[in-house]
């Protein structure tokens, strides 16, 4: 099944939580451009330039409102959030379990493909790592949807105050997600072979400890100390190569955000010499620039998680054997 298919499934199991959260969230981010626009008409009314106003006494109550806004908005999302994620954690965790407990006693666990069943370490690896990659590869996109309302918005109003500086904001936001789509396969990858020697490290720990008589015996010590080193080395070089490429998109996201607020401080100067940019719209665009940076930040994540997820549910569904 299709890593998407899980998404939808699992937010059709709680939708009330997952669709407050949008909600919450949405109000959460979507309150900037309030105060982008609040930071415009002070600074306008500071400076005497022409346009919607405000004075002092009034902003500091407008700032106050949207605090409070900010503040439920944002305990709401909270709240909603923990909830869809418990119950679809525990959802996930019940299935396999289940599916466990009606298999025969002898073989409860999937096989690999060269015919031999996985630990039990790697069964617990499953149930604790891929289910909370899958909800937080789920999660996220809330935060994604917030931030698209919000940065429409901003967008929106920004166009209408200078074309010119607006489209300098999108140019490192294009670069960011083209750069994911790229090292999306290669994530895959890297996410498939450090589960895989996460697996085998907790599945050895597991028989060391089950088979502990039967290596005195076999006076077998030295020998399971070096096979543990060995897999403990293959996985810490597999886990660096996943969290690397992680880190990887996740620096260049940030690195493309401080271009284009560069570029936006470049073009916003030249038009605040000329006369057509006033120190209100560089307010304005200053508290605009968090959603969309954000977003550029996030939007790679996205990427980056779904293609990682489907590793997840590869291996859950092998854990259902069929079912």
């Amino acid at each position: 099944m299709k890593t998407y298919k899980y998404y939808w499934r699992l937010i059709r199991f709680r939708p009330k939580y997952y669709f407050s959260d949008i909600a919450a969230i949405s109000i959460y981010f979507a309150a900037t451009t309030a105060l982008g626009l609040i930071l415009r008409a002070f600074f306008n009314f500071l400076t005497g330039d022409a346009g919607f106003a405000l004075p002092l006494w009034l902003v500091v109550g407008l700032q106050i409102g949207y605090a409070l806004i900010v503040g439920v908005a944002g305990a709401g999302a909270a709240l909603a959030y923990i909830n869809f994620e418990f119950h679809a954690y525990a959802l996930l965790i019940r299935n396999m379990l289940a599916r466990l407990l009606q298999m025969p006693g002898s073989r409860p666990l999937p096989q690999n493909k060269d015919g031999s069943r996985i630990s039990t370490g790697q069964a617990i690896s499953t149930f604790r790592d891929d289910t909370h990659e899958l909800l937080e590869a789920i999660v996220v996109v809330d935060d994604v949807i917030g931030l698209l309302i919000s940065a429409a918005i901003s967008v929106t109003i920004m166009l209408q105050i200078s074309v010119l500086v607006t489209l300098g904001t999108f140019l490192p936001l294009l670069l960011v997600v083209a750069i994911a789509q790229m090292l999306g396969e290669r994530a895959k990858r890297y996410r498939r072979a450090s589960r895989q020697a996460t697996s085998l490290v907790t599945g050895l720990i597991a028989d060391m400890f089950n088979s502990t008589q039967a290596l005195k015996v076999a006076n077998a010590e030295v020998r399971i100390i070096d096979r543990f080193r060995q897999v403990n080395a293959q996985r810490k070089q597999t886990m660096v190569r996943d969290k690397l490429l992680t880190q990887l998109v996740d620096a260049l996201s940030t690195g493309t955000v401080e271009l284009g607020m560069g570029l936006i401080l470049l073009l916003a100067a030249r038009g605040m010499y000329s006369g057509t940019f006033t120190l209100g719209d560089f307010a304005l665009f200053a508290a605009y620039i968090w959603p969309i940076t954000q977003l550029m930040r996030i939007a790679s994540r996205v990427i980056t998680s779904y293609k990682q997820a489907g590793i997840s549910t590869q291996r859950m569904e092998a854990m259902m054997q069929g079912a």
